[in-house]
């Protein structure tokens, strides 16, 4: 290709790049709204399976003490949309914000590393979402943090101790299709990036030698 069709390809990429962000943008809104769903429904599974399942811990606390577990429990569960929009609202579990491609000989690889590291961090997202039944069962002694066989962990997150949910997670399909569909558009934005990036090592070459031919 001569330098002028370098440089339409170039910037028929650049519009498709801004297409996709657009796109990841409003598939990020329609991902929270389904981890809302699935994160309340999951606290709710993972506080009363405990509760049954430890039959005898729960008959041996007071009145008042499955009262006041009662009540933060139905708070957790009416405060848990708005903690997992602020824990999302973190772009850190967002890999197509400011995604760039790393200029080396791997970057035909990175794709599929990032495509990969995509779902890591929004599964990430959600154990810190998942958290919230850690607190109540943490209070209330069904769960013993630090333990081999323990579910939650406390690490710090932005300079805060957060429980972390450990366990495998299981996506319902809706959930989980919205996700494979923003892995898989890391992947494609990448290969345009990666294109352009090659366009422009190629335009940069061509230049130099019709600077060199022209002196």
């Amino acid at each position: 290709m001569d330098v002028n069709a370098v440089k339409k390809e170039i910037a028929q990429n650049d519009i498709t790049i801004s297409g996709q962000i657009s796109a990841f943008n409003l598939l990020r809104k329609e991902i929270v709204a389904e981890i809302k769903l699935f994160v309340s429904s999951e606290i709710k599974h993972l506080v009363e399976s405990e509760i049954s399942r430890n039959s005898e811990h729960t008959i041996s606390l007071s009145k008042d003490a499955l009262g006041e577990m009662k009540r933060k429990y139905n708070q957790i569960l009416e405060s848990s949309d708005d903690t997992v929009d602020s824990f999302f609202s973190y772009d850190e579990f967002w890999m197509h914000v400011d995604y760039k491609i790393i200029p080396n000989d791997d970057i035909y690889e990175q794709g599929y590393i990032n495509e990969k590291k995509a779902e890591e961090n929004i599964m990430r997202g959600i154990n810190f979402a998942l958290g919230q039944a850690g607190q109540i069962l943490l209070d209330y002694g069904y769960e013993d943090i630090g333990t081999k066989y323990g579910r939650f962990a406390e690490i710090v997150f932005h300079d805060k101790k957060k429980l972390i949910y450990q366990n495998a997670v299981i996506l319902p399909d809706s959930l989980d299709n919205l996700v494979q569909e923003y892995c898989q558009g890391i992947r494609n934005i990448h290969r345009f990036l990666e294109n352009n990036f090659m366009l422009k090592k190629d335009l940069n070459e061509k230049e130099i030698l019709d600077l060199w031919s022209n002196a």
